[in-house]
């Protein structure tokens, strides 16, 4: 089987870039993440994210902000204006959680929980609270 996941846990390098498609209204936010490695290593890591997630990491991080990023790689390809084709990888983000501190910074949001209806027969409510045994 193989596998296409991975999280990454770093700083961003700066403020997420907004900006929607314009027929759709679909949020795209682009933004990078410093990875510490080996010794003094660091990678930059660009990540991009869709949707509600994407609307949530530009309204919630900032330059500096700790996150962590479950993702997908995708490799973009494209021919440069010099006629030479060219690649690059990135992640897509599936969910990011805010680590830093602050308000709302240690909400974590998850793209498909964000488009799933709630079925809230399962979720336990009593109606008193001496009917909870603690």
């Amino acid at each position: 089987m193989n596998t296409n996941a991975g999280v990454i846990i770093g700083n961003m390098v700066r403020d997420a870039e907004l900006k929607f498609v314009p027929s759709s209204g679909l949020a795209i936010a682009d933004f990078t993440v410093a990875v510490n490695g080996m010794k003094d290593d660091v990678s930059f890591i660009p990540v991009t994210a869709f949707g509600k997630t994407a609307e949530a990491v530009s309204n919630y991080t900032q330059k500096g902000s700790k996150v962590a990023v479950s993702y997908y790689l995708k490799m973009e390809t494209w021919t440069s204006k010099e006629g030479k084709n060219r690649s690059k990888l990135k992640c897509n983000a599936t969910r990011v959680e805010f680590l830093s501190g602050g308000q709302k910074k240690s909400e974590s949001i998850n793209e498909d929980d964000l488009f799933e209806e709630n079925d809230n027969d399962d979720i336990f409510q009593p109606s008193d609270d001496d009917d909870i045994p603690f």
